[in-house]
């Protein structure tokens, strides 16, 4: 993952989360809604990091 969402945390730490996760929305969103995704991704909600990620 990689891109200019200026968060805090490492990205690897969402790479790690989600493998082994199916790619599709639903499955993306209900892993990423297990962690604080703005520690990660400035000025994104977790809807538009997953859409983001499986567009």
């Amino acid at each position: 993952i990689y891109g200019d969402f200026f968060g805090i945390g490492d990205v690897s730490d969402i790479e790690e989360l989600l493998v082994g996760t199916r790619y599709e929305y639903a499955d993306v969103l209900a892993k990423l809604q297990t962690i604080d995704t703005s520690h990660y991704f400035s000025r994104m909600t977790t809807e538009e990091v997953a859409k983001a990620i499986v567009a």
